[in-house]
């Protein structure tokens, strides 16, 4: 069985041991994933690279991004007020977000699927260590891998995969009900690294939003602080501070993904039969979409 598909095994924190995400406990204020990471980066580079383009330093330096990073701060600083949250996948965006929250002292969550490519949980490790981040990891229970196998939509022969949204729900199972469980423990707001340049669907989000803040139907408050940042100003903020990409991106790049599916996604979810993901898991992860054939083989029809 592939060590990224093994069961997880508890995360360390302050010198003692907790299980990942484990209901009603928060985690140690420094909780990074001792064991797993260990267990992930057999044979898989963990080291983030800084991007070599001395160009995006000397962007992060100019006043138009130092302009732009006091009004993330400010956005920030306007949630923080309402306790909470950031939410961090390891994506280029979140990661900025992950930085820009150290000075409010607010958690840092990591809502783990169960299904994470293998260079992610080690990245993140990383890079929380080296950000001495507020990290914790929040797990979905059942896992993504259990709750589809549970679901039998992608068996051979399932006549259930016209439906696999509407009966595997991993939206709700990965990222919604983690999140509620970050707000029962911290506070009601939340810091994500939405940007309008992403697609339509968030410009029309922004559009209806208070500088980038908005609030839920359940009451709790969201802060997109960089918003209005363009590709070109998240990957000058992170070489300034000398912050490497997820591994993941220079893969996808190496194996002819276009920029649009350049993304640090899980191995399987919502948006996985778009963009032709599955075609780039095959080309980058050749042993990660086999076992993802091997135990949902109907995914083979779509691919």
């Amino acid at each position: 069985m592939p060590a990224w598909s093994r069961p997880r095994r508890a995360w360390r924190a302050g010198g003692r041991t907790i299980a990942p995400g484990a209901p009603g406990r928060p985690g140690d204020l420094r909780g990074v994933p001792a064991d797993r990471s260990s267990r992930l980066t057999k044979g898989t580079s963990v080291k983030p690279s800084v991007d070599p383009t001395p160009l995006y330093a000397r962007l992060g330096s100019s006043a138009r991004m130092r302009t732009k990073t006091l009004r993330a701060h400010e956005r920030v600083r306007r949630i923080a007020a309402h306790g909470g949250y950031a939410a961090w996948s390891g994506g280029k965006d979140s990661t900025v977000v992950a930085h820009l929250v150290r000075e409010t002292g607010m958690r840092v969550c990591f809502f783990d699927s169960g299904m994470e490519l293998p260079e992610t949980v080690p990245y993140i490790v990383a890079v929380a260590q080296q950000l001495d981040l507020r990290l914790e990891s929040i797990a979905a229970r059942p896992s993504a891998w259990e709750s589809l196998e549970a679901s039998r939509v992608w068996e051979n022969g399932s006549p259930l995969a016209p439906d696999w949204r509407r009966l595997t729900n991993l939206h709700e199972l990965t990222i919604a009900g983690p999140s509620r469980t970050a707000h029962r423990r911290y506070g009601a707001g939340e810091v994500l690294g939405l940007r309008a340049a992403e697609g339509v669907k968030r410009r029309r989000l922004f559009a209806h939003a208070d500088d980038g803040v908005y609030r839920r139907l359940d009451g709790t408050a969201v802060a997109c602080p960089i918003w209005d940042w363009t590709d070109d100003d998240v990957l000058a903020y992170l070489a300034y501070h000398r912050i490497g990409l997820n591994p993941i991106y220079d893969k996808l790049r190496a194996v002819g993904a276009p920029p649009r599916a350049r993304r640090v996604d899980s191995i399987f979810d919502d948006t996985a039969l778009t963009y032709g993901r599955l075609v780039w898991l095959q080309r980058g992860w050749p042993s990660v979409y086999d076992e993802l054939i091997r135990r949902l083989p109907r995914i083979r029809d779509y691919a």
